[in-house]
């Protein structure tokens, strides 16, 4: 159970406004971020202290709305799983998850630009109409995709059972609500275990061994969250010991919460 909260360092432009956090397990102490809907399409990798190691720029994509940002297992190196499931007005017939190889940043010096890395995407369609949403999570056994609704009654979560990312589009199939709404953020463990679920002043886990799709079932359980002036975003760490939180807005401190 996490009982302190750190301050890692201020995060500068160009993140004025982070939707999204995932922690990598390529790359030592990097967390992962991007900017909210009309934005660059664009990651950026920060470091402990919160500076931008590097901009990855993402070919073959738009930020219309991106909300959040997950880490899922790949053949050779791991997944960013990019969520541009932003919708407002419910007005979108159809969202897109995207997803690009995570680059070893190895050796590579502060603020820098790597090359364009062109995207794989799949379309997504909700039974019964569009919906908002900010919560995607990536189940690490299998690589089913999880969208957490927000502004439904009860967040909702659909489940879409391991995509291709072959441009494909897919019908999502409920799987199950939360008791409350306005879930801003979702990430999972890498045992795939325990899901966390951030709303504006509240962070819950879900646990279960039996893993992501059980654990949404599962009570939750509160974790300590000092609320930021408006945060989206939060990303269990590698050993499922803590996770991080960050907040829209300009030079918003990258938050780690520890035992």
């Amino acid at each position: 159970i996490t009982s302190k909260s750190v301050a890692l360092g201020l995060v500068a432009p160009p993140i004025v406004e982070a939707s999204g956090l995932s922690a990598s397990r390529t790359n030592s102490n990097i967390v992962w971020t991007h900017n909210d809907s009309g934005g660059a399409a664009s990651l950026y990798a920060l470091d402990a202290d919160g500076s931008v190691r590097a901009t990855l720029p993402v070919g073959n994509a738009v930020n219309v709305d991106w909300e959040d940002v997950a880490r899922g297992p790949g053949p050779l190196t791991d997944y960013l799983y990019i969520a541009d499931i932003g919708d407002n007005g419910a007005t979108r017939s159809t969202v897109r998850v995207y997803r690009v190889p995570e680059p070893d940043l190895s050796g590579v010096p502060t603020d820098t630009e790597l090359a364009a890395v062109e995207a794989s995407f799949v379309s997504f369609t909700y039974p019964g109409g569009p919906r908002d949403a900010e919560g995607l999570v990536v189940d690490p056994d299998n690589d089913d995709i999880f969208i957490v609704t927000k502004r439904d009654d009860e967040s909702l979560v659909y489940r879409a059972p391991a995509p291709s990312f072959s441009g494909e589009n897919v019908v999502l199939q409920y799987h199950t609500a939360l008791d409350y709404n306005y879930v801003l953020a979702a990430d999972a463990c890498e045992s795939g275990t325990t899901v966390l679920v951030k709303r504006a002043a509240y962070i819950d886990a879900y646990y279960s061994p039996d893993g992501v799709g059980a654990a949404f079932a599962a009570e939750p359980s509160a974790r300590l969250y000092n609320q930021e002036p408006q945060g989206e975003a939060v990303a269990a760490d590698v050993d499922c010991t803590g996770y991080f939180t960050l907040s829209e807005g300009l030079y918003q401190p990258l938050m780690r919460y520890l035992p």
